[in-house]
């Protein structure tokens, strides 16, 4: 392991578990179980099986405490330079630290930091609880086209630009992004929202009451939308695109017709199913150079694309 890498996770171990001390022994399999503390107040069993369980605690942790957030039952609170953000997350049930940590490290690390937005309009399809939304916002959009499916992450969507004062900036849009315009059934219950794909949910399905009817716009649509946006016309660049949407992109990229595209030079996405060559050789016959710039898995990364 890289020597950087090793220091990074003792100082995670040392600064989020009060008696510290005691990992090792489970590590390298010198006692099978033993109790470890947190700074937070809570505790846990740790042993080689609660291992993965383990890390992601004292990862959210150390985020919090790294970044001064606050963790107040729903609502994340913590500075971003000089500003205080409040996001409230969602109420799912073992996951509110995994949510807190996801959006910290959106601000901190900031996946799609190769964006330039300061004074130009993004387009964010998929844009979960206003997370991405209010870094474009912060970092200087201009306008920020906020597209989310759920009904119940649109709503936290919605109350964050809210808390964060952002409405002027941010227009909030309840639809899926898809080639052909239409309507799909989403879930309406409180779940692990901001993983979910229009594969995952039939169109025909029958309503019922824990289904609700969502639509499907087009690229085209975003678009009249961003060309009716104020003060779009003074701005010489062109868009910005962004999109996380679990698999719609091939859709998005593959069928919106070039005209489409043409409103963007940039646009930024996350790809899955280990199909990014199609989108490359698409893109690319658009004018726009590509650099996959993060690759989780073999099938899962993060794809920049700027026009020559």
């Amino acid at each position: 392991m890289h020597i950087f890498k090793l220091i990074s996770r003792v100082a995670r171990v040392i600064f989020t578990t009060r008696n510290f001390y005691v990992i090792p022994s489970v590590y390298i399999g010198l006692v099978k179980e033993v109790n470890v503390n947190f700074i937070d107040g809570t505790s846990m069993r740790l042993s080689k099986k609660s291992w993965s369980n383990y890390w992601d605690k004292i990862t959210t942790l150390y985020v919090l405490r790294k970044y001064r957030g606050v963790l107040k039952r729903d609502l994340l609170i913590f500075r971003f330079g000089r500003r205080e953000i409040i996001m409230k997350l969602p109420r799912i049930p073992g996951k509110i630290e995994e949510f807190a940590k996801r959006v910290l490290y959106q601000f901190y690390f900031d996946q799609y930091k190769y964006l330039h937005v300061k004074n130009r309009v993004v387009v964010d399809i998929g844009a979960w609880i206003g997370d991405t939304a209010l870094l474009f916002a912060l970092k200087g959009a201009s306008k920020v086209l906020a597209i989310e499916p759920h009904p119940y992450t649109f709503d936290l969507l919605k109350t964050n630009i809210k808390l964060n004062k952002l409405f002027s900036v941010i227009k909030p849009i309840n639809a899926a992004v898809s080639s052909r315009r239409g309507r799909t059934a989403i879930m309406f219950e409180v779940r692990d929202t901001g993983t979910e794909s229009l594969e995952e949910f039939s169109v025909n399905v029958n309503l019922d009451a824990s289904y609700i009817e969502v639509p499907i716009i087009t690229l085209a649509d975003v678009n009249k939308v961003v060309h009716e946006l104020g003060e779009y016309s003074s701005f010489e660049r062109k868009a910005v695109l962004k999109v996380d949407c679990e698999g719609c992109e091939y859709e998005i990229i593959l069928n919106s017709s070039p005209e489409d595209l043409k409103l963007y030079d940039e646009i930024m996405f996350e790809y899955h199913c280990g199909r990014v060559l199609e989108l490359i050789s698409r893109l690319k016959i658009l004018g726009f150079k590509t650099v996959i710039v993060n690759e989780y898995e073999p099938e899962i990364g993060i794809l920049y694309a700027k026009r020559d």
